[in-house]
């Protein structure tokens, strides 16, 4: 590897980095908020609840679960990125959650709270896709079910979030007004970010 590609590896695996942070600290944002969260982590935060395991320890551990699927499945939709993506996430929702910043907060900037997980949870997600290291686990199981299936991969979502809400719901996963925004914006935000980072990658 010259020096020029591995000057670019580092550089990505930084973004790797940077997005997983920025994207932790959204999550940590909808969880402390109280209104619900994207359909992902209502999943995993009521799969912790009945583990009794904590949100990070919990995110890891299924995310990785997924990337062994996936490899067996089809191990071009995995890279580097995907395995540090659910690593870190884990990890930083953890540090978040245990520095809790937003105790010093009234109740009454909740919503403000809310509204800062959509966006930086979706401005870190684009951040992560942008250096295109590997999708993450649960989005490289949807690019499998769109080429291996042939659906739609707006559907393909659709019907995954459906899954993950119904099993996070069953589970005792908390749902509200932030699940429906997350699944509103969180994808234009994603697009805009992606589209400015790629000035960067």
């Amino acid at each position: 590897m010259n020096m020029n590609k591995k000057n670019k590896m580092i550089r990505r695996i930084f973004i790797v980095i940077l997005g997983s942070l920025i994207m932790s600290a959204g999550i940590s944002f909808y969880l402390k908020a109280g209104y619900g969260a994207d359909p992902l982590s209502v999943f995993i935060s009521g799969l912790a609840g009945k583990t009794g395991i904590s949100y990070g320890q919990t995110s890891a551990s299924f995310m990785l679960v997924l990337a062994v699927l996936i490899f067996f499945l089809d191990k071009r939709r995995l890279g580097i990125g995907t395995i540090m993506n659910a690593l870190l996430v884990g990890i930083f929702v953890d540090v978040f959650m245990l520095l809790d910043p937003y105790a010093l907060l009234p109740l009454s900037f909740a919503p403000v709270v809310l509204l800062a997980g959509i966006l930086v949870t979706g401005i870190g997600l684009g951040v992560y896709i942008s250096a295109g290291l590997g999708e993450g686990a649960s989005d490289a199981m949807m690019v499998y079910i769109h080429k291996k299936f042939n659906f739609r991969v707006s559907r393909v979502r659709m019907a995954m979030d459906f899954v993950y809400l119904i099993l996070g719901g069953l589970l005792g996963g908390k749902l509200g007004i932030g699940t429906v925004l997350s699944m509103l914006f969180t994808g234009f935000i994603i697009a805009k970010t992606f589209t400015v980072m790629r000035k960067f990658v």
